[in-house]
Protein backbone atom coordinates (compact mmCIF):
# COMPACT_ATOMS: atom_id res chain seq x y z
CA UNK A 1 0.00 0.00 0.00
CA UNK A 2 1.11 3.52 -0.60
CA UNK A 3 -0.37 6.44 1.26
CA UNK A 4 -0.38 9.66 -0.75
CA UNK A 5 1.83 10.54 -3.70
CA UNK A 6 5.01 8.65 -4.51
CA UNK A 7 8.19 9.93 -6.12
CA UNK A 8 9.99 7.93 -8.79
CA UNK A 9 12.73 7.23 -6.27
CA UNK A 10 10.22 5.82 -3.79
CA UNK A 11 8.64 3.62 -6.44
CA UNK A 12 12.08 2.30 -7.32
CA UNK A 13 12.67 1.44 -3.68
CA UNK A 14 9.27 -0.23 -3.54
CA UNK A 15 10.17 -2.52 -6.42
CA UNK A 16 13.47 -3.38 -4.75
CA UNK A 17 11.62 -4.23 -1.55
CA UNK A 18 9.23 -6.36 -3.54
CA UNK A 19 12.12 -8.34 -4.97
CA UNK A 20 13.69 -8.76 -1.54
CA UNK A 21 10.53 -10.01 0.11
CA UNK A 22 9.36 -11.96 -2.94
CA UNK A 23 5.92 -12.58 -1.51
CA UNK A 24 3.51 -10.81 -3.80
CA UNK A 25 2.87 -7.96 -6.16
CA UNK A 26 2.10 -4.25 -6.30
CA UNK A 27 -1.12 -2.92 -7.83
CA UNK A 28 -1.18 0.57 -9.30
CA UNK A 29 -4.37 2.62 -9.37
CA UNK A 30 -4.61 6.27 -10.32
CA UNK A 31 -0.90 6.88 -9.82
CA UNK A 32 -0.88 5.24 -6.39
CA UNK A 33 0.14 1.78 -5.32
CA UNK A 34 -0.61 -0.58 -2.49
CA UNK A 35 0.91 -3.87 -1.44
CA UNK A 36 -1.56 -6.74 -1.55
CA UNK A 37 0.70 -9.73 -1.06
CA UNK A 38 0.02 -12.31 1.60
CA UNK A 39 2.59 -14.36 3.51
CA UNK A 40 4.02 -17.56 2.15
CA UNK A 41 2.02 -20.74 2.86
CA UNK A 42 3.22 -22.56 5.94
CA UNK A 43 4.35 -19.41 7.71
CA UNK A 44 5.70 -19.92 11.24
CA UNK A 45 3.84 -18.68 14.29
CA UNK A 46 3.90 -14.93 14.78
CA UNK A 47 6.56 -13.61 17.17
CA UNK A 48 5.40 -12.87 20.70
CA UNK A 49 4.43 -9.24 21.25
CA UNK A 50 3.06 -6.89 23.89
CA UNK A 51 1.94 -3.40 22.92
CA UNK A 52 -0.44 -0.71 24.21
CA UNK A 53 -4.11 -0.60 23.24
CA UNK A 54 -6.51 2.32 22.76
CA UNK A 55 -7.31 2.29 26.48
CA UNK A 56 -3.65 2.61 27.45
CA UNK A 57 -3.57 -1.01 28.65
CA UNK A 58 -1.04 -3.69 27.74
CA UNK A 59 -2.24 -6.19 25.15
CA UNK A 60 -0.35 -8.88 23.30
CA UNK A 61 0.00 -12.37 21.97
CA UNK A 62 -0.78 -13.93 25.36
CA UNK A 63 -4.24 -12.32 25.21
CA UNK A 64 -4.77 -14.02 21.84
CA UNK A 65 -3.48 -17.46 22.79
CA UNK A 66 -5.81 -20.18 21.53
CA UNK A 67 -7.98 -17.70 19.62
CA UNK A 68 -8.72 -17.18 15.94
CA UNK A 69 -8.20 -13.51 15.11
CA UNK A 70 -8.02 -11.00 12.28
CA UNK A 71 -5.42 -8.27 11.88
CA UNK A 72 -4.59 -5.34 9.66
CA UNK A 73 -2.04 -2.52 9.54
CA UNK A 74 -3.17 1.11 9.57
CA UNK A 75 -2.28 4.60 10.79
CA UNK A 76 -4.61 7.44 11.65
CA UNK A 77 -2.90 10.07 9.45
CA UNK A 78 -3.20 7.79 6.42
CA UNK A 79 -4.69 9.95 3.63
CA UNK A 80 -6.24 7.20 1.57
CA UNK A 81 -6.73 3.46 2.09
CA UNK A 82 -6.70 3.04 5.87
CA UNK A 83 -10.19 4.43 6.43
CA UNK A 84 -11.84 2.14 3.84
CA UNK A 85 -9.84 -0.79 5.19
CA UNK A 86 -11.10 -0.02 8.70
CA UNK A 87 -14.64 0.32 7.36
CA UNK A 88 -14.31 -3.13 5.76
CA UNK A 89 -13.00 -4.56 9.02
CA UNK A 90 -16.01 -3.04 10.81
CA UNK A 91 -18.38 -4.58 8.28
CA UNK A 92 -16.60 -7.90 8.69
CA UNK A 93 -16.91 -7.60 12.47
CA UNK A 94 -20.67 -7.18 12.14
CA UNK A 95 -21.03 -10.03 9.66
CA UNK A 96 -19.05 -12.41 11.87
CA UNK A 97 -21.19 -11.49 14.89
CA UNK A 98 -24.34 -12.19 12.86
CA UNK A 99 -22.96 -15.67 12.15
CA UNK A 100 -22.28 -16.25 15.84
CA UNK A 101 -18.51 -16.15 15.36
CA UNK A 102 -16.63 -14.41 18.17
CA UNK A 103 -13.41 -13.20 16.59
CA UNK A 104 -10.89 -10.75 18.01
CA UNK A 105 -9.91 -7.94 15.63
CA UNK A 106 -6.48 -6.30 15.95
CA UNK A 107 -5.24 -3.20 14.13
CA UNK A 108 -1.53 -2.37 14.38
CA UNK A 109 -0.48 1.26 13.91
CA UNK A 110 2.51 1.75 11.65
CA UNK A 111 2.80 5.34 12.95
CA UNK A 112 2.93 4.57 16.69
CA UNK A 113 4.64 7.72 17.95
CA UNK A 114 1.78 9.85 16.65
CA UNK A 115 -0.93 7.24 17.21
CA UNK A 116 -1.05 7.28 20.98
CA UNK A 117 -3.94 5.46 22.74
CA UNK A 118 -6.23 8.50 22.80
CA UNK A 119 -5.60 9.12 19.09
CA UNK A 120 -6.43 5.52 18.21
CA UNK A 121 -9.58 5.63 20.31
CA UNK A 122 -10.75 8.83 18.65
CA UNK A 123 -10.01 7.34 15.21
CA UNK A 124 -12.04 4.25 16.04
CA UNK A 125 -14.95 6.26 17.39
CA UNK A 126 -15.02 8.42 14.27
CA UNK A 127 -15.31 5.26 12.17
CA UNK A 128 -17.96 3.79 14.52
CA UNK A 129 -15.75 0.90 15.63
CA UNK A 130 -17.10 -1.59 18.18
CA UNK A 131 -14.24 -1.86 20.68
CA UNK A 132 -15.76 -4.86 22.48
CA UNK A 133 -13.60 -7.26 20.46
CA UNK A 134 -11.44 -4.89 18.42
CA UNK A 135 -8.10 -3.69 19.71
CA UNK A 136 -5.93 -0.94 18.22
CA UNK A 137 -2.26 -1.22 19.13
CA UNK A 138 0.56 1.29 19.40
CA UNK A 139 4.12 1.18 20.79
CA UNK A 140 6.75 3.52 22.19
CA UNK A 141 9.26 2.59 19.45
CA UNK A 142 8.45 3.00 15.76
CA UNK A 143 11.48 0.95 14.58
CA UNK A 144 10.49 -1.93 16.87
CA UNK A 145 6.89 -1.86 15.63
CA UNK A 146 8.01 -1.77 12.00
CA UNK A 147 10.41 -4.66 12.52
CA UNK A 148 7.72 -6.74 14.20
CA UNK A 149 5.22 -6.10 11.41
CA UNK A 150 7.77 -6.89 8.71
CA UNK A 151 8.70 -10.14 10.43
CA UNK A 152 5.22 -11.20 11.49
CA UNK A 153 3.34 -10.41 8.28
CA UNK A 154 6.18 -10.68 5.75
CA UNK A 155 5.44 -7.27 4.30
CA UNK A 156 7.67 -4.32 3.42
CA UNK A 157 7.17 -1.04 5.25
CA UNK A 158 8.58 2.23 3.98
CA UNK A 159 8.18 5.61 5.62
CA UNK A 160 8.59 8.60 3.30
CA UNK A 161 9.43 11.81 5.14
CA UNK A 162 7.57 14.83 3.70
CA UNK A 163 9.86 17.12 1.72
CA UNK A 164 7.84 20.20 2.64
CA UNK A 165 5.11 21.23 5.07
CA UNK A 166 2.59 20.89 2.23
CA UNK A 167 3.42 17.22 1.64
CA UNK A 168 1.52 14.45 3.39
CA UNK A 169 3.22 11.80 5.48
CA UNK A 170 3.30 8.53 3.57
CA UNK A 171 3.98 5.09 4.99
CA UNK A 172 3.85 2.17 2.58
CA UNK A 173 2.44 -0.95 4.19
CA UNK A 174 0.24 -3.95 3.54
CA UNK A 175 -3.35 -3.50 2.43
CA UNK A 176 -4.21 -7.02 3.57
CA UNK A 177 -6.47 -8.37 6.28
CA UNK A 178 -4.71 -11.32 7.90
CA UNK A 179 -6.39 -14.37 9.45
CA UNK A 180 -4.44 -15.96 12.31
CA UNK A 181 -5.33 -19.39 13.63
CA UNK A 182 -5.48 -20.61 17.23
CA UNK A 183 -1.83 -21.67 17.14
CA UNK A 184 -0.70 -18.17 16.17
CA UNK A 185 0.03 -18.93 12.51
CA UNK A 186 -1.23 -16.91 9.56
CA UNK A 187 -3.89 -19.04 7.92
CA UNK A 188 -5.00 -16.64 5.20
CA UNK A 189 -4.94 -13.09 3.89
CA UNK A 190 -7.47 -11.01 1.99
CA UNK A 191 -7.46 -7.76 0.06
CA UNK A 192 -8.45 -5.22 2.69
CA UNK A 193 -9.97 -2.89 0.11
CA UNK A 194 -12.08 -5.55 -1.60
CA UNK A 195 -12.41 -8.48 0.80
CA UNK A 196 -14.52 -11.51 -0.03
CA UNK A 197 -16.62 -11.36 3.14
CA UNK A 198 -18.23 -14.74 2.59
CA UNK A 199 -14.84 -16.41 2.14
CA UNK A 200 -13.49 -14.83 5.33
CA UNK A 201 -16.56 -16.04 7.25
CA UNK A 202 -16.14 -19.58 5.90
CA UNK A 203 -12.45 -19.61 6.77
CA UNK A 204 -13.04 -18.30 10.29
CA UNK A 205 -15.81 -20.83 10.91
CA UNK A 206 -13.56 -23.64 9.70
CA UNK A 207 -10.67 -22.58 11.93
CA UNK A 208 -12.86 -22.10 14.99
CA UNK A 209 -14.41 -25.52 14.45
CA UNK A 210 -10.97 -27.11 14.32
CA UNK A 211 -9.83 -25.24 17.42
CA UNK A 212 -12.89 -26.34 19.39
CA UNK A 213 -12.47 -30.00 18.41
CA UNK A 214 -8.72 -30.02 18.90
CA UNK A 215 -7.98 -30.70 15.25
CA UNK A 216 -4.75 -29.12 14.02
CA UNK A 217 -5.33 -26.36 11.42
Amino acid sequence: MVSGKRSLRSRGIAWILLGVFGVGYWLFDGGEAFFTAGPDPGSPSLPAFTYTDQEGERFGSEDLRGKVWLADIIFTRCPDICSPMTANMARLQRRLAEEGLDVQMVSFSVDPIHDRPEVLKRYGRNLKVDFSNWTFLTHHSEPEMHQFLKSAFQTPIEKNTPESVDDELTIDHSAQIFLIDASGKIAGSYNGLRPDFEQVIRDVASLQGKAQTGISP
